[in-house]
């Protein structure tokens, strides 16, 4: 089950929090901060990132961060549904690409949304509206439920987190999220703590020229002969 959720989890790592960039009926252009905690059996330091920021323009979205020293860029492009993911590291800048298609993950899930209207509340002075998600792994029968906090007062459109497994379906732009792992005794908050405004350029979302373009098999490759890992999730 760990290696599912996970998995599922991965998808929204790679879109979201840029799990939120398909065209919105309020076009909303800022830089949105979030932070990232963790509670329970487990040492924060060992944990990163701890914060990161998402540039905004419509329908597409840019979040960067640090994650031990590599620094990673994650672009979406709603319109195509195609997620970029750049990554500066000591080996080299490096990229891929890949077009969202979750068909083989929903034949292997259940996914329930229940909303928590208790539970709503305002973040960054933006009012949302908490829903829970359960995914059980049709295989087993078990079970992880994640709270998401999102917002219509910045993306309107249903189909705003459509570049995500675990979001797909929900009105609203994600602030805030929750995630207990029972089995390891961990709970991750990730919550925006600022929104700002700000003017965004087309040009902002273009993959620069220093990064090399891989294939999703040359890509596997780099990060197994750098890191000795397969590229892939554990």
């Amino acid at each position: 089950m760990k290696r599912l959720i996970y998995s599922v989890l991965a998808v929204a790592t790679m879109a979201a929090f840029s799990f939120n960039a398909v065209a919105q009926k309020v076009k909303f252009a800022g830089t949105i901060t979030y932070s990232v905690s963790f509670s329970g059996k487990t040492d924060p330091a060992k944990h990163v990132p701890h914060t990161y920021s998402e540039d905004v323009w419509g329908n597409m979205t840019k979040r960067t961060q640090n994650n031990g020293g590599i620094g990673i860029c994650t672009i979406t492009d709603g319109d195509s549904a195609k997620v970029t993911q750049l990554f500066d590291t000591p080996f080299g800048k490096v990229g891929i690409s890949n077009k969202m298609d979750f068909t083989e993950s929903e034949q292997k899930i259940k996914k329930e949304v229940t909303p928590q209207p208790d539970k709503d509340k305002t973040i960054c002075g933006y009012a949302c509206k908490c829903y829970q998600i359960t995914i059980t792994d049709l295989e087993d029968d078990d079970t992880q439920d994640i709270l998401l906090w999102t917002t219509t007062e910045i993306g309107e459109n249903e189909n705003v987190n459509s570049l995500s497994l675990l979001t797909k379906g929900l009105s609203g732009y994600v602030l805030s999220m929750v995630i207990e792992s029972p089995e390891d005794e961990i709970t991750q908050t990730v919550e925006a703590t600022q929104i700002k405004k700000t003017k965004i350029k087309s040009v902002d979302f273009v993959v620069p020229d220093s990064y090399k373009m891989m294939s999703e098999d040359e890509f596997k490759e780099f990060v197994q002969t750098n890191f000795g890992g397969s590229g892939e999730e554990e």
